[in-house]
């Protein structure tokens, strides 16, 4: 089965360790931007929140609805969200198979501008370049999240399934404890079957400003790229909504496999921020 593009994608950038790469980093219109605390799913290199458990039930945050019985959760976020502007510099972040043969860089009288050659020595590669430095918000080592999902999960999942009628399996909810955003990026993904091939990105200015892409690569292979750029800033706009990466807990399935009923058990999802695999229940 060939891979798609959003799959190559978070295959060769989750090794980084920043949690998993979204190839849809932009904020849904109906529901805005990834925030810590959502319950959701990920689909074909995207989030999509089906409520959050940090806002009371009437927010309009949580515009789809909340669980019957919920109650939100309350943590002290003064002790466990750590959040880290300039977590990482506006440098190109690409998968072990690429390598950087060119950069550059030049002004203009707004902005500076730049342009990346990549060579992919595999049979697939990605890149994803931030436009801005990139900020972290994280909740560290606290064990109410792991402990509210395993407690809530069942209700969670009878939402999705009987209210909202999502086609949707029980390890499929996610609830987000991280994330790293930026404010514009351009990204791409490629395939190919055999040698090595390039790909050049280049914009006159940052927030890619006359975007340009390429692919190139020698006859004898057939190679294959998608790429995509953040929605542009309007004149004075300033945003940090572009979620490049999310962290979040997901349940696990437990053995035997053919048991219909997830493990009661909370999954730090890579990288684990903490060893949550001693403390499990039978639903």
């Amino acid at each position: 089965m060939t891979s798609s593009s959003a799959d190559v994608y978070a295959q060769e950038l989750r090794r980084h360790g920043h949690g998993e790469p979204l190839w849809f980093p932009e904020p849904v219109v109906k529901f805005g931007e990834v925030l810590i605390g959502d319950v959701g799913y990920l689909d074909d290199g995207g989030f999509y929140r089906l409520f959050n458990v940090l806002r009371p039930a009437d927010d309009p945050i949580n515009v789809r609805g909340v669980p019957k019985g919920f109650v939100p959760l309350e943590y002290d976020e003064y002790r466990f969200l750590h959040t880290t502007d300039n977590f990482l510099a506006s440098n190109p972040i690409y998968s072990q198979s690429m390598s950087c043969v060119s950069a550059g860089t030049a002004m203009t009288v707004k902005n500076a501008g730049f342009s990346y050659t990549f060579k992919c020595h595999r049979e697939q590669g990605a890149v994803v370049i931030p436009g801005a430095s990139l900020t972290s918000s994280r909740v560290h080592k606290c064990s109410q999240f792991p402990e509210y999902m395993r407690t809530h999960h069942e209700s969670w999942y009878a939402f999705a399934k009987d209210d909202l009628k999502l086609i949707i399996k029980p390890e499929d909810i996610i609830l987000v404890y991280g994330c790293v955003k930026t404010d514009s990026w351009a990204l791409a993904a490629a395939r190919n079957c055999g040698e090595s091939h390039t790909m050049s990105f280049s914009a006159k200015e940052v927030p890619f400003v006359d975007f340009a892409f390429d692919l190139d690569c020698t006859n004898d292979i057939r190679a294959s790229a998608e790429h995509r750029v953040s929605p542009p800033l309007k004149d004075g706009e300033a945003r940090q909504d572009q979620c490049l990466f999310l962290r979040y807990f997901r349940m696990r399935r437990a053995l035997p496999l053919m048991r219909l009923k997830p493990k009661a058990q909370a999954e730090p999802r890579d990288p684990q921020p903490w060893n949550d695999t001693e403390s499990s229940a039978g639903q």
